[in-house]
C-alpha cells in the first residue's frame, strides 16, 4: 500500500504509511497539505514573498509557462504532472496542486501511480513521486528522471529554456541538490544528482541522452554549449537541511514570508500588488 492522505470528519489532514503509521498533518498556511521541493528552492533562492502572492492572490498562467510545460513533457515523452489546473494563458487562478481536496486528490494519484516504491525498474524512471517527512509536514519529490544504479541511483533534473543553457539559477541548483538530500535521508544512495539544461527547439529528447549523461556524470565532467548543460550539484547535507526548516517555518506560522526585492521585480506579475517591489515598470 502507497502513503496516501485522508481528510477526516473535523478536516485534520492524516498521512497514512506504508508500515500503518498515521501522521496527522500540521495547519499550514494557505490551507496546503504538503510541500513541494521545487517551492522551498524558490522560497530560499528567490523572493518568497513572490511565492506568498501566488497563494495569496493567484497567478497569471503565462504563455511562456505553458510553452515550458509542454516542452518538458515532449522531453519525458508524456503529459507533464506540473501543470496543476488547465487554464488560459493570461488568466489568473489560484493555486491548487496542493491546496485543500485539491491537494489530497493530486498526492493520493501521484502515489498511487507513481510512488518510487511501486515503480518498475526499466532502467530509467520518469517522474518518481518521493515522499519525505519532515517536523510532521510531507515534503513531495518528483525529479523528471531517475537511474537506478548496482550502487545506488543518478538523479537527473531537466531545465528547459528559450535563452542561455549555459545560465543556471540558484533555484535550479538548488532544487537539483534538495533532491539528493532527500533520497539520501531515504536511504535511496544518489550516487550524483545531475541538472541538465537544454534550449528548447531541439530536436533531441533527453530521453536520447540518458546513456551520454550517465557516462558523462560518472565520468565526474560537466558538459557546458550553447545548447545543452551536464551539470553535476553538489552539496551540503548540513546547510540543505537547515534550508528545509528554514523554509517550513513558513508554511508552519513560524514567520511570516521573507521578500528579496531586486532587479527580478521586473518580470514579477505581481509588481503592481506587491508592497515590497521595486517601482520598475512591468516588462511587455
Amino acid at each position: 500500500m502507497e502513503p496516501r492522505l485522508t481528510v477526516t470528519e473535523t478536516g485534520e489532514v492524516v498521512l497514512h504509511l506504508p508500515d500503518g503509521a498515521e501522521i496527522q498533518i500540521p495547519k499550514m498556511k494557505h490551507n496546503i497539505v504538503f510541500v513541494l521541493v521545487s517551492s522551498i528552492s524558490r522560497q530560499y533562492a528567490g523572493c518568497e514573498y513572490r511565492i506568498h502572492l501566488d497563494y495569496s492572490s493567484g497567478r497569471e498562467v503565462r504563455r511562456e509557462m505553458v510553452e515550458g510545460i509542454l516542452e518538458h513533457a515532449r522531453h519525458l515523452d508524456e503529459r507533464s504532472f506540473d501543470m496543476d489546473i488547465e487554464v488560459k494563458p493570461g488568466y489568473r487562478c489560484p493555486v491548487l496542486i496542493n491546496v485543500g481536496l485539491d491537494g489530497v486528490t493530486y498526492f493520493n494519484h501521484a502515489m498511487k501511480n507513481r510512488w518510487i516504491a511501486k515503480m518498475k525498474n526499466d532502467g530509467v524512471l520518469k517522474e518518481p513521486a518521493v515522499l519525505y517527512v519532515h517536523r510532521n509536514v510531507p515534503i513531495l519529490a518528483q525529479p523528471d528522471i531517475v537511474v537506478p544504479r548496482r550502487d545506488g541511483a543518478i538523479i537527473i533534473e531537466l531545465k528547459t529554456t528559450s535563452r542561455d543553457p549555459r545560465v543556471i539559477s540558484r533555484a535550479e541548483e538548488l532544487q537539483t541538490a534538495l533532491y539528493g538530500y532527500i533520497f539520501e535521508q531515504l536511504g535511496l544512495n544518489p550516487t550524483a544528482t545531475v541538472l541538465v539544461k537544454i534550449r528548447r527547439g531541439l530536436k533531441e529528447r533527453i530521453l536520447d541522452m540518458i546513456d551520454k549523461i550517465v557516462e558523462i556524470t560518472e565520468k565526474g565532467r560537466d558538459t557546458y554549449s550553447r545548447d545543452i548543460v551536464i551539470y553535476r550539484v553538489r552539496a551540503d547535507g548540513d546547510k540543505l537541511k537547515s534550508i528545509v526548516d528554514w523554509a517550513l517555518d513558513y508554511w508552519l506560522y513560524k514567520r511570516n514570508p521573507v521578500p528579496r526585492p531586486g532587479n527580478h521585480c521586473r518580470s514579477c506579475q505581481h509588481v503592481q500588488r506587491c508592497p515590497f517591489s521595486r517601482t520598475y515598470p512591468i516588462r511587455r
